[in-house]
C-alpha cells in the first residue's frame, strides 16, 4: 500500500462553513505522525469539505468529508470511499494559472511557497528597469478581475509617470458585487502571491507605500494577510532595490457597505 506523506484540509471560508474545521482536527487526532495541514481554496466549492491524501505514489482526495474518527481513519487507511475526481467535463476545461498553488500549499508558509516559485516574479521583475515591467505588464494584456477589465498596464503608467515623493498602490479587495468572492478566495489561500504582486507593481511604478482595502466580513483573509505582510517584512522583501526605505504596508477594513 502506497505510504501516507502528508494529508491537506481544505480550510478556506467555503470548507469552513462545511465544517472542515471538525475534519482538520479528527484527522490530527488520528493521524499519530503525519502532518496534518490546513490549505486553502483548490476551487470545488460545491464537493467541500475536501481532504488531499499526498503518498508516495501521488494524491489521493476525497470530498464531503465528515469530522468523525471513523471518516478520518478511512482516509488514513486509503478507503476507496468518498474519493473524488475532477469531473471529466471540468477537467478539460481547467487551466489553472493565477490559482495554481490555490489549496495545494500552506497559505501562510513562507517557505513553501518559495519552495514552488514564490517571488521568482519579483526577482525577475526587480532585474529589469521599472519601466521595462510596467511595459511587459502592457503587452501581456493583463486586465484587472473587477467587471471593467481595466488594462493593468495602463493603470501602472498613470502612476509611474507621477514624479512624487510619495506614492500609494492601492488594492480594492472589498469586493461589493453580489456573489463576487474571486478575491477572498485568493487572499485566503495564497496571500504570498497577492502581495508579491503588489511589490512588483510598487517596484513598477515608484509606489513608497501599499493600501489593501478589504472588507471587514472577510477576517480570515485579513488574518492571512496579516501574517504574510509580518514575513515578508521579516525577510526584508519590503525593501526593494535601489530604495532607501522599506515599502509601508497596510490593511484597512471596510465598512460593509457598497460605497463606504
Amino acid at each position: 500500500m502506497a505510504q501516507i506523506k502528508r494529508i491537506k484540509v481544505g480550510v478556506a471560508s467555503c470548507g469552513l462553513a462545511a465544517g472542515a474545521g471538525e475534519v482538520l482536527e479528527a484527522l490530527k487526532r488520528n493521524a499519530g505522525e503525519i502532518p496534518v495541514v490546513g490549505v486553502g481554496c483548490i476551487g470545488h466549492c460545491y464537493t467541500e469539505p475536501i481532504v488531499e491524501v499526498e503518498t508516495d505514489n501521488g494524491s489521493v482526495f476525497y470530498s464531503s468529508v465528515k469530522g468523525t474518527d471513523d471518516a478520518a481513519k478511512d482516509i488514513l487507511a486509503l478507503s476507496e470511499n468518498g474519493r473524488f475526481t475532477v469531473p471529466e467535463k471540468r477537467a478539460q476545461k481547467e487551466a489553472l494559472y493565477v490559482t495554481r498553488l490555490a489549496g495545494r500549499i500552506v497559505p501562510c508558509d513562507i517557505e513553501e511557497y518559495k519552495a514552488n516559485g514564490g517571488f521568482d516574479a519579483l526577482k525577475k521583475a526587480t532585474a529589469m528597469k521599472p519601466s521595462e515591467v510596467v511595459d511587459a505588464i502592457k503587452q501581456a494584456g493583463l486586465r484587472g478581475r473587477g467587471g471593467g477589465g481595466f488594462p493593468t498596464g495602463m493603470k501602472w503608467s498613470f502612476l509611474a509617470a507621477k514624479q512624487v515623493p510619495e506614492k500609494v498602490l492601492i488594492m480594492n479587495a472589498d469586493e461589493g458585487d453580489p456573489g463576487a468572492f474571486m478575491d477572498r478566495s485568493m487572499m485566503e489561500s495564497v496571500p504570498f502571491q497577492v502581495l508579491e504582486g503588489m511589490l512588483i507593481g510598487a517596484y513598477a511604478t515608484g509606489a513608497t507605500k501599499l493600501f489593501i482595502y478589504c472588507r471587514a466580513e472577510y477576517p480570515l483573509a485579513i488574518k492571512h494577510l496579516k501574517i504574510a505582510i509580518k514575513a515578508i517584512q521579516e525577510a526584508g522583501l519590503d525593501k526593494l532595490p535601489g530604495r532607501e526605505k522599506a515599502l509601508e504596508i497596510k490593511i484597512k477594513e471596510g465598512a460593509g457597505a457598497f460605497v463606504c
